[in-house]
């Protein structure tokens, strides 16, 4: 009885480890399943909405930029040339460089004499038509015009904007926009002399502190005298030139 009892005992402990590990392995099998690790929400950017027209953000449709000035002409002086293209259908074409001195009154206006010491006159082609003709007495037609020697007068720039002007892709350039009126007084080969007016709009163009190209293009009136009366012509004319502040 013994023996049969102490084998039973022993049959029991190897059941039992048998059973031990096989939950042992069956446990190890099992895969672990582990919990994912909540990540932090991402942060959201908030874009503006695209203007599907100008796709442009609709936030900057309504601001208004203000250009900053290229130069500052309060107070300083101005030295500059020009030379004038004149188009009239009187019978001489006449060209003139002049030389202007003038000052910065305000940040919008300025002031210049203008002297020119000489002009080029070419006779049109209607001059020689004229003179071509054979008047009832056998002579020849004259036409006579006199020829501008020298002018002065005064210049009033108006400057009412500025601003940047695009030249080609890659080159900005600085500007700015005026009105000019100007008076003065022209003395002519025959000793007479007559009074001018002109009023233009021109831009003038910053390529550095000091050295700046302007061009102008307008209207203007000249008075002549022939033998004893005066008469008013008109002609427009262009006017490229340089200009320096100092």
């Amino acid at each position: 009885m013994q023996k049969t009892s102490k084998f039973l005992g022993y049959c029991r402990l190897i059941f039992s480890l048998g059973i031990f590990f096989m939950s042992a392995n069956v446990l190890a099998q099992v895969p672990v399943v582990s919990e994912p690790v909540a990540k932090p929400p991402a942060q959201k950017t908030y874009l503006p909405e695209l203007d599907s027209d100008e796709q442009l953000s609709s936030i900057f449709k309504d601001i208004v930029v203000i250009q900053r000035r290229a130069v500052t002409r309060s107070g300083k002086f101005l030295l500059g040339t020009s030379f004038q293209l004149d188009f009239s259908d009187g019978p001489k074409t006449q060209y003139g460089s002049s030389i202007k001195l003038g000052y910065g009154l305000s940040e919008w206006l300025e002031a210049s004499l203008v002297y020119t010491p000489s002009f080029v006159a070419n006779d049109r082609a209607i001059l020689k038509s004229f003179q071509d003709l054979d008047l009832a007495d056998g002579s020849k037609a004259s036409l006579i015009s006199p020829r501008a020697k020298t002018a002065y007068g005064l210049e009033i720039n108006w400057i009412f904007a500025y601003g940047k002007d695009a030249w080609g892709p890659f080159s900005i350039v600085r500007s700015d926009t005026f009105l000019r009126l100007s008076g003065g007084s022209t003395s002519y080969d025959n000793s007479a002399s007559g009074t001018d007016f002109g009023l233009g709009v021109g831009k003038t163009f910053f390529f550095s502190r000091f050295f700046n190209v302007r061009a102008l293009a307008g209207i203007g009136s000249r008075q002549t005298l022939l033998g004893d009366k005066k008469y008013a012509t008109f002609f427009g004319y262009f006017e490229p030139g340089l200009i320096w502040l100092f």
